[in-house]
C-alpha cells in the first residue's frame, strides 16, 4: 500500500438532498442576525425580530431608574445626569440599545463634549464602525482605548475614561472583543422552524383541492373512463358509478406528522436557549393554563437577568465618565461616584404572586373551588387529577 493510499482513512459521501447546514454548524455572525431582524433574509426573520424583541423589552423592562447612591446627597449630580439623558433621549433609546446588544453581543458608547456644557453619548453599532478593543499589552485584562475607522477613512482612538463598554451573550471578559448574541447559536434552528413551517403549508397548499385517482383494470377501461369523465365534465360532488377502484390522494399522515414534531422539537431548543416562552413561537396549544404562562416568563426572566445586570453595569460607568468628563471639560466639581442606576423588572412578573395571594383569600372565603385555585397554580398540569389525589386524604380542604 502506497504513502498516499495510508492517508485516506474514510471517505466523505455529499448528501443526496443536497441539504446543506445553514451556519456550517456553527453560531451566526452579529451581522447575519442583523440581516435576518430587518427582514433581508428569507428565512426565520418572523422569529428573530420575535425573539429579540421579547429579550430586549425584558432586559429593559419598566425603564432605568437613576438615584443617588445610599449616604450621598448628590442633587447636582443627578440633575446633571438626567439633563444629558433628556439631551440624548436616552430614555426613548432604550430598548433600541437593548436591541443592539442582543444583536451584537457588545455595546459601546463614545462620550463627546455637546452644547450648553452638556456631553454627547454616540453608541457605536459594531456592524456599522467594525471597532477594535485594545487591551494592555502586560496585562490583557486592562483595557487601554477604543479604536475604529471614520467615514473619511481615518483610525481614530478613543482612551479610556471616554467611553463605556460591555459585552453581552457568551463572552468572557478577558476577550472583550469576542462575544456571541443569546440568539446566535439558534439560527440555524429558527431557520429550520421556518422551512418547516413552510414545508407543511405547502403540503396543505398541494393536498388542499383532492385529487382523484381511478385504478381501472386494463387500458381500455382507463381510456373509456377518463372519455366518459371529460364528456360528463365530471367534479368530485357529483355522483359516479364505475367499476373502476376510486380513492383520493393525500398525503401520507405519518410525514405530515413527522414534520409538525420536527418543528416542535425546534421550537422547545430555541426556547431552551433564548428564555423565550414557546407560546411566543406559535406553540401556543402545548400550554397547559395561565399560570404555566406565567411561570414560562419568569424562566424567560432568569434567562435575561445576566444582561439586565451587565446593562445597568454599562450606564453605571457611563454615568461616571459623563460626571468625569464634565469635571475636565467644564470645569463643575461633581462626584462621579454619587449616583447609580437601576432597572426595573416587567411589571408582569409580580402579578403572578399577588393574583395566587387573593385567589388563596378567596378560597379561604370560599368564594372560588379548589379547581379555580390550582388553576393558576404552575406546577400542577392537571387540576382535576390533583383534586382526586387530595380527596384521598382526609385533610379537611373542601375541593368543590
Amino acid at each position: 500500500m502506497s504513502n498516499e493510499q495510508k492517508k485516506v482513512s474514510h471517505y466523505i459521501l455529499e448528501r443526496p438532498s443536497g441539504w446543506v447546514r445553514p451556519y456550517g454548524g456553527t453560531s451566526a455572525t452579529s451581522k447575519e442576525i442583523e440581516k435576518s431582524y430587518l427582514g433581508e433574509k428569507k428565512y426565520g426573520t418572523s422569529f428573530v425580530q420575535s425573539i429579540i424583541d421579547i429579550r430586549a423589552s425584558f432586559i429593559t423592562g419598566e425603564g432605568i431608574v437613576i438615584k443617588e447612591k445610599q449616604g450621598i446627597e448628590a442633587n447636582a449630580e443627578l440633575d446633571y445626569i438626567n439633563q444629558v439623558v433628556d439631551y440624548n433621549q436616552i430614555d426613548e433609546m432604550l430598548s433600541q440599545i437593548a436591541v443592539l446588544t442582543e444583536i451584537e453581543g457588545k455595546l459601546l458608547g463614545v462620550l463627546e463634549p455637546a452644547e450648553q456644557n452638556l456631553i454627547n453619548v454616540k453608541i457605536f453599532p459594531f456592524n456599522l464602525y467594525g471597532y477594535n478593543v485594545v487591551q494592555d499589552e502586560n496585562d490583557p485584562q486592562i483595557i487601554k482605548e477604543v479604536e475604529y475607522t471614520d467615514i473619511d477613512g481615518k483610525l481614530q482612538k478613543v482612551p479610556y475614561g471616554e467611553f463605556s463598554y460591555r459585552t453581552f451573550g457568551s463572552s468572557l471578559w478577558y476577550y472583550p472583543n469576542k462575544a456571541n448574541p443569546r440568539i446566535s447559536s439558534v439560527m440555524e434552528y429558527i431557520e429550520d422552524l421556518d422551512r418547516a413551517s413552510q414545508d407543511l403549508r405547502e403540503i396543505n397548499h398541494l393536498f388542499a383541492n383532492p385529487t382523484p385517482y381511478f385504478k381501472c383494470a386494463d387500458q381500455a377501461e382507463t381510456q373509456n373512463l377518463a372519455a366518459a369523465l371529460k364528456n360528463l365534465n365530471w367534479q368530485i360532488g357529483k355522483i359516479l358509478v364505475t367499476t373502476a377502484d376510486y380513492s383520493l390522494v393525500e398525503t401520507d399522515r405519518e410525514s405530515v406528522q413527522a414534520l409538525i414534531d420536527e418543528m416542535v422539537s425546534l421550537a422547545e431548543r430555541i426556547s431552551g436557549s433564548t428564555g423565550v416562552p414557546i407560546y411566543f413561537l406559535g406553540m401556543a396549544r402545548l400550554l397547559n393554563n395561565r399560570a404555566t404562562a406565567l411561570a414560562m416568563l419568569e424562566q424567560l426572566e432568569n434567562s435575561i437577568k445576566k444582561e439586565r445586570n451587565i446593562l445597568v453595569s454599562w450606564f453605571n460607568e457611563l454615568f461616571f465618565n459623563i460626571l468625569t468628563k464634565s469635571n475636565e471639560d467644564y470645569d463643575t466639581n461633581f462626584n462621579p461616584d454619587s449616583i447609580e442606576c437601576e432597572i426595573i423588572r416587567p411589571a408582569i412578573l409580580d402579578v403572578d404572586q399577588a393574583v395566587l395571594t387573593k385567589l388563596v383569600e378567596l378560597y379561604d372565603k370560599k368564594a372560588i373551588s379548589l379547581k379555580t385555585l390550582l388553576t393558576f397554580v404552575p406546577e400542577i398540569e392537571s387540576p382535576e387529577e390533583e383534586i382526586k389525589l387530595i380527596s384521598g386524604i382526609d385533610t379537611g380542604i373542601v375541593t368543590e
